[in-house]
């Protein structure tokens, strides 16, 4: 008797780990949101593009209007690139992205890094690359007051959690 209570009680710890190793591996599955697919040496964006475009404003939370999004991929590097004009001067964002390429998929992840290239005396201010990763700005503006552009990198970005919070109010 006292054999069979020890098994049940054995049983029952398993069952119960391997629920929890579950549930684990189903809550980091669900850690991305897809952003596009690479398809015939193009870039498809197929979210919803009316939430990113309101997770990339949230995410800069100065009052740029983004007016341009689209992939970027060169080597190991990928990003959701976002254009948009605060007052007068164009600013970009660049949210880096993983890429499946079993699913040739790039997602959002929590957690990942944005760089942004804006500047108040420049109003074209461009990313600059070094074997595909962002590493600059350039202002690629000859009639601007000054040819200064600033580059900030933020290595923990809200993007994605600002992403998850618009695709849910959408649904």
């Amino acid at each position: 008797m006292k054999r069979l209570l020890y098994l049940n009680a054995r049983t029952i710890r398993l069952v119960v780990v391997a629920a929890f190793i579950c549930s684990c591996s189903n809550s980091f599955a669900q850690q991305k949101v897809e952003i596009g697919k690479a398809v015939n040496n193009q870039y498809e964006i197929t979210a919803d593009t009316t939430a990113l475009r309101k997770a990339l404003q949230q995410t800069l939370r100065d009052g740029t209007q983004i007016d341009t999004m689209y992939i970027e991929s060169v080597q190991q590097w990928h990003y959701l690139i976002g254009k948009g004009k605060l007052k007068d001067y164009r600013k970009l964002i660049a949210v880096q992205l993983t890429y499946d390429i079993n699913t040739r998929t790039y997602y959002a992840v929590d957690g990942m890094s944005h760089k942004t290239c804006a500047s108040a005396g420049c109003k074209n201010c461009v990313p600059f690359k070094e074997n595909g990763n962002i590493i600059g700005c350039n202002c690629k503006d000859q009639s601007s007051v000054s040819n200064q552009c600033t580059f900030k990198t933020e290595p923990n970005s809200l993007f994605y959690k600002q992403l998850v919070h618009y695709l849910k109010i959408k649904t």
